[in-house]
């Protein structure tokens, strides 16, 4: 997940970075990078504003999703995810 850092187009750190205290949605088609940002923008704001990750409630299609994202967040240095 680090290496994606890398990657990382001015409109996705834009979705990384956006201002808390606002819906935000983001579509794109399927491979385009969504739960990607999506989890660095969690990792951005627990460590931008110290919240626990007891504090954020993934939602989930499926297990076999759940599981693919369980190991994203400590990868990106966020320890202690449930």
């Amino acid at each position: 997940m680090k290496n994606i850092v890398a990657t990382i187009q001015s409109t996705q750190n834009k979705i990384i970075r956006a201002p808390e205290g606002k819906n935000l949605i983001v579509q794109g088609v399927a491979g385009s990078g969504k739960t990607s940002i999506a989890l660095h923008r969690v990792a951005y704001l627990l460590y931008k504003n110290k919240i626990k990750s007891s504090d954020i409630l993934i939602i989930s299609p499926s297990s076999l999703f759940s599981d693919y994202i369980s190991n994203v967040l400590p990868e990106l240095g966020e320890a202690n995810t449930p």
